[in-house]
């Protein structure tokens, strides 16, 4: 029986993995230094005003302070990202699962400001009974914190719950979390391999992802 489901919000319900990367070229090519693919994926779940920015400046020797990237993030995301969207098949099972009378939550490592802006933006906004977001908790993904602290919002068993995530971070930090039901949500820059060794139960694309969640819990 489930009685709630958790969704991440980048790369689950929007596709910004591939906003970020775009960014983080942009910001980097300033500096005269090469994007690499596999730095940033060791970033995915984290978030930068918590270490992440840190770990760029220093990988990449930057000029910059920490608050100095994260302004430059913010500032070339948002401009790419003028018409966000919902993936595919993410408004309908949302929509299904109120109908059936089941807790939707948010639980995504950035910051509350900016995933209100990207949740509206998408139209997402009104969607869930509970949000968390990563300026509400002391500890990024892949620490459990964020996802025990979404399931005491909820107010519900970990053994009632589902998670969607597309990080390797983000599997971890639900799994210790005691959350046994994770799917991992594939996009053009994870792969599932690793969401399955990290613990998710199945990893596909939308929008069958959700329609193997959908079909396998509440179809008889």
């Amino acid at each position: 029986m489930i009685d709630a489901v958790i969704f991440d919000m980048d790369g689950v319900l929007v596709e910004t993995e591939s906003i970020y990367r775009e960014t983080f070229k942009q910001i980097l090519s300033r500096y005269g230094v090469v994007y690499s693919d596999d730095f940033f994926l060791q970033l995915a779940g984290t978030t930068i005003e918590r270490g992440g920015a840190k770990k760029i400046i220093e990988r990449f020797g930057l000029p910059l302070g920490e608050e100095q990237l994260i302004e430059k993030i913010y500032e070339v995301f948002d401009g790419l990202s003028q018409k966000l969207q919902p993936r595919e098949g993410v408004t309908e099972t949302i929509k299904i699962l109120k109908r059936l009378k089941r807790q939707t939550a948010v639980a995504t490592s950035t910051v509350k400001d900016i995933a209100l802006a990207r949740l509206k933006r998408a139209n997402l906004i009104d969607l869930f009974d509970v949000t968390v977001f990563g300026d509400e908790v002391f500890n990024s993904k892949p620490h459990p914190e964020i996802y025990l602290y979404t399931l005491k919002k909820l107010k519900v068993d970990s053994s009632r719950v589902v998670v969607f995530e597309d990080s390797v971070n983000g599997v971890k930090s639900a799994i210790d979390a005691g959350i046994s039901k994770v799917f991992g949500v594939l996009h053009d820059n994870n792969d599932p391999q690793s969401l399955i060794s990290a613990g998710a139960m199945y990893a596909e694309k939308p929008p069958k992802i959700f329609a193997f969640f959908l079909q396998k819990s509440f179809c008889p």
